[in-house]
């Protein structure tokens, strides 16, 4: 077994992981190629491949610095862009050639990839949507002209400003305040479920963070797609009169500045 023989196999191994998990699902497939498959570490070899991918990911830091701060101190980062880098090789996606493109293609494999019911992993997956929220946010915000109605049956429900609505199963600036610590300890960070909208309003340079309700996320989202009011209340099992407690709390969100309704045309 020559030295180049294997450096060839190393080289090929690394730059199309799929070769790696060929290998080690049919180690024959190696003496094939005249390397002795007790010869190589392809645990490592896939480990350096997943490396080689973050390192191309170096750029994100800066954008999402409190996801790959997680990724390192759950111990992840690695298993996490191995996978990523033989999901890739399957598919024959190649990286975008922006860095938004790269995050957003990032968080779309983590939506897939992670396992709900792993603690570090739902942290992950929160605070990915978490930063990527604040950034896909950070840019002003021009009103929108219409002309406002009351919350009647066939007003369209409008969102004032930009928003992002996230189900979460963790509270972001907890996992957040945890990982400033000089030696975070994540185990302190309780499951917290929460309904959280990311607003930028109208005019405003800064991204407020809004805790919401059933009914809050609801109508947030029923804004979102445009929907009627009197829609809103048949998908939430009521008539399409629309009662008076159901116009009450869409007054409250109004008045609050989060929605607005749009008279029918």
């Amino acid at each position: 077994m020559k030295a180049a023989q294997v450096h060839a196999v190393l080289a090929g191994g690394v730059s199309d992981p799929r070769r790696l998990a060929e290998w080690a699902a049919e180690p024959q497939a190696l003496q094939a190629l005249g390397v002795d498959p007790a010869s190589l570490d392809l645990r490592a070899l896939r480990g350096f491949a997943g490396l080689a991918l973050e390192v191309r990911h170096n750029g994100l830091r800066d954008a999402l610095p409190h996801s790959f701060r997680l990724m390192q101190v759950a111990g992840i980062e690695i298993e996490l862009f191995a996978d990523y880098a033989l999901a890739l090789a399957r598919t024959g996606t190649r990286l975008a050639s922006t860095d938004a493109g790269r995050a957003q293609a990032l968080i779309e494999f983590v939506r897939d990839w992670h396992e709900p019911g792993v603690e570090v992993h739902a942290m992950l997956w929160d605070l990915l949507r978490h930063e990527q929220a604040l950034l896909e946010l950070d840019r002003p915000v021009e009103a929108e002209a219409w002309t406002s109605a009351p919350p009647m049956p066939g007003a369209v429900l409008r969102v004032r400003g930009a928003m992002r609505l996230h189900e979460m199963q963790h509270d972001p600036a907890a996992i957040v305040m945890a990982l400033r610590q000089r030696q975070p300890d994540l185990q302190a960070v309780a499951p917290a479920p929460r309904a959280l909208c990311y607003w930028r309003p109208p005019g405003e340079t800064g991204v407020r963070v809004v805790e919401l309700d059933a009914f809050g996320f609801a109508a947030l989202q029923a804004a979102q797609a445009r929907c009627r009011v009197c829609e809103l209340s048949l998908a939430m099992g009521r008539s399409a009169r629309v009662p008076a407690a159901v116009r009450a709390l869409l007054l409250h969100l109004q008045q609050a500045g989060l929605l607005d309704f749009e008279r029918a045309p």
